[in-house]
């Protein structure tokens, strides 16, 4: 339990990140690739992400 308070993670993330280093699997501990975009990437008129600018990335995403 000191783990989950020291980092804030879940028990379930850590309980996770246990067993796996134990079986020896520690590759799929390493954090993915994520692929966030900022709003002024993808050509919006919004400098941060504002609940305008997720409406016009998922009108434009979808085609609404």
């Amino acid at each position: 339990m000191q783990v989950v308070e020291q980092t804030g993670l879940s028990w379930t993330a850590v309980n996770t990140a246990l067993r796996l280093h134990s079986a020896g699997n520690t590759s799929s501990m390493k954090p993915g690739v994520r692929g966030e975009k900022r709003p002024e990437q993808l050509k919006m008129d919004f400098a941060l992400w504002s609940r305008p600018a997720v409406r016009q990335h998922i009108e434009q995403s979808l085609g609404c």
